[in-house]
């Protein structure tokens, strides 16, 4: 019975210490604008990474995906030979088909990545004073 309350003692010890050892993930901008991003796990690496690449390159990141759907006439009014030649491509349904034969921790990433971006644009809409129309 002894040893059962030591171990479990101990479990709980070790459980206690690694929680509060667990340091949030922490961006530091150096004199460049470089991000420096700490992280415990991959997945809030990557999240980080791509929460400081849209406050870094938010409007080249927005065109660039609007560019790779083909819907750059639709957004912008431009390009549109550009948009002809990737549907004619197919290049967005081929998108689709490469990311779903991805492993599991590649999509994972990917997805972490994407989280990112969405967390700074919802941390940027709050700020806003005036509607987005």
């Amino acid at each position: 019975m002894k040893k059962i309350l030591y171990l479990f003692a101990f479990s709980f010890l070790v459980s206690y210490c690694q929680q509060s050892t667990a340091k949030p993930t922490e961006i530091l901008w150096d004199t460049y604008g470089v991000p420096h991003i700490y992280a415990t796990n991959e997945y809030d690496l990557y999240r980080a990474y791509g929460w400081a690449q849209m406050k870094n390159h938010g409007n080249l990141i927005l065109r660039i995906y609007g560019e790779s759907r083909a819907k750059s006439a639709e957004y912008w009014g431009t390009n549109y030979n550009r948009d002809r030649i990737l549907l004619l491509m197919d290049l967005p349904a081929t998108a689709q088909k490469t990311y779903h034969n991805l492993s599991d921790k590649e999509q994972f990433l990917i997805e972490a990545f994407a989280q990112g971006i969405n967390d700074y644009v919802k941390k940027i809409l709050q700020k806003l004073t005036m509607p987005i129309k």
